[in-house]
């Protein structure tokens, strides 16, 4: 099971209710609670790894600080400071990939994993989720009372705290605006099973 790398402790974050998932009825839905406990790792992993980090710097670099006070500090430090602020945000937000599902108590039996168009359709709900307001200013306050910044700047820790509630509402909306290709990425790589529409019938939820 994956427990968290970097500078944080585990938290709780009490948002069980995440309107975009509300949508998913919509799509058609396969996933057992064992799935959404392994897609809930599996996207930990995926999101902090070294490349996935890189990735988000360098559309943060690009889209945000240009717009920063300070163009060059920002393009110096935000490499190291949003590294630390992924392995704090990302594996706390995907543990609520199947909030919308409440019989999700304890582990299914897992049959199979969930078509692709299903894979993509959840990841992408609940991508979506980062850009709500409420979400955000969990995030802010989940890394702001995290060790994070004492670790990182201790002789300047509330400047710190203040860079994070600044950084936040503009950084993890570009990331929800950005292309997704990655979504298929992680639901290729996870195993997910193709769906030809035109030939082969969606499974009943």
């Amino acid at each position: 099971e994956y427990e968290g790398t970097g500078q944080c402790v585990y938290y709780t974050v009490n948002m069980k209710v995440w309107s975009v998932l509300f949508l998913l009825p919509l799509v058609y839905s396969d996933w057992t609670c064992e799935d959404c406990a392994r897609a809930s790792n599996g996207l930990a992993i995926f999101s902090v790894n070294e490349e996935a980090i890189q990735a988000m710097v360098d559309i943060l670099i690009a889209e945000v600080c240009p717009v920063a006070e300070d163009p060059t500090l920002c393009v110096e430090q935000l490499p190291s400071f949003w590294a630390e602020i992924a392995k704090i945000v990302f594996p706390e937000h995907w543990k609520h990939i199947c909030d919308d599902l409440e019989e999700c108590q304890a582990p299914e039996v897992k049959a199979a994993v969930p078509n692709c168009p299903e894979c993509a359709a959840r990841v992408n709900a609940i991508t979506n989720a980062l850009s709500l307001d409420y979400v955000i200013a969990a995030y802010v306050q989940l890394c702001q009372d995290s060790p994070m910044c004492d670790n990182l700047a201790p002789d300047t820790t509330e400047e710190c705290k203040q860079v994070v509630a600044d950084l936040l509402p503009v950084a993890l909306p570009v990331l929800v605006a950005a292309p997704r290709e990655w979504q298929n990425v992680f639901c290729e790589g996870w195993g997910c099973e193709p769906w030809d529409p035109t030939t082969v019938a969606p499974r009943e939820p």
